[in-house]
């Protein structure tokens, strides 16, 4: 059916760790309950649930929508961190991690052939619990620290062209690598946006940009002392460089994507 694999609903504390998690991407047209479309995550937390949450050293793997998927629930305080997800997602709107909650952590995971962005932080909507027929409320990621992910389109199918696109409030995101496709990093501010953080990052090896603002007010969020390779006329920060990172791998080589960073 279309069901996510594992699915935390209105549950606290479950721990989920070292699982190989596989969903139907590669048979999707067997798919019930919407005539074969996508709709799968490897794991998903919805309906309040998430609260102490851990998703800890999971591969997440052909997933038809998300490898990780916060509902935009009002989901607080879960942690993600040493996964790896591959190969989720049917569409431009599925991604390797999708997580429009308060107050967590995605650390040390590396996504990459995601179908969208490897890293998506954007609001989510839920019925409002005081008016089910009503309009939705939407919940924006606000609290976040997002720290020493790898994310990087896959050099064999050329899949996840963007990087990682963050919106909300109070976020803070430190020591990543985001590298190849089209697009770095986005700030995206059409619903608003304030008091995030963007620092020591390295945005590499991007065809069309490696930062961009889109509807963000750049007095009220900061970004600075990253790095970009090559640079281009969006790079932000009057202490940001730009220059070749050199990994000690080759970015466009499957066989040989080590990030880390040439000590000469």
């Amino acid at each position: 059916t279309d069901a996510d694999v594992a699915w935390v609903a209105a549950s606290e504390y479950v721990w989920i760790n070292g699982l190989v998690i596989q969903g139907p991407r590669w048979r999707v047209s067997e798919l019930g309950g919407t005539g074969g479309g996508s709709g799968v995550d490897c794991i998903s937390w919805s309906n309040s649930g998430g609260n102490g949450c851990r998703a800890t050293n999971c591969v997440l793997i052909n997933g038809t929508h998300c490898g990780l998927k916060e509902q935009g629930h009002g989901g607080t305080n879960i942690l993600v961190e040493a996964n790896v997800g591959i190969y989720n997602g049917m569409t431009g709107l599925d991604h390797g991690i999708y997580f429009p909650c308060e107050d967590s952590t995605v650390n040390g995971n590396i996504f990459t052939a995601s179908a969208g962005y490897g890293m998506h932080t954007y609001a989510g909507s839920q019925p409002d619990p005081n008016d089910p027929n009503g309009p939705w409320v939407r919940h924006h990621p606000s609290g976040l620290l997002i720290t020493r992910n790898i994310s990087l389109q896959d050099p064999i199918s050329g899949r996840q062209n963007s990087q990682s696109l963050l919106t909300g409030l109070n976020n803070e995101m430190y020591n990543n690598v985001l590298v190849g496709g089209t697009v770095g990093f986005w700030f995206f501010g059409g619903e608003g946006g304030t008091g995030n953080k963007v620092y020591n990052n390295i945005f590499a090896h991007n065809s069309s940009t490696s930062f961009g603002w889109n509807g963000w007010d750049q007095e009220t969020n900061e970004a600075d002392y990253n790095a970009f390779y090559p640079g281009d006329a969006n790079d932000e920060g009057a202490n940001s460089i730009t220059g070749d990172p050199q990994f000690n791998g080759d970015a466009n080589d499957a066989n040989d994507l080590d990030f880390s960073l040439d000590a000469n």
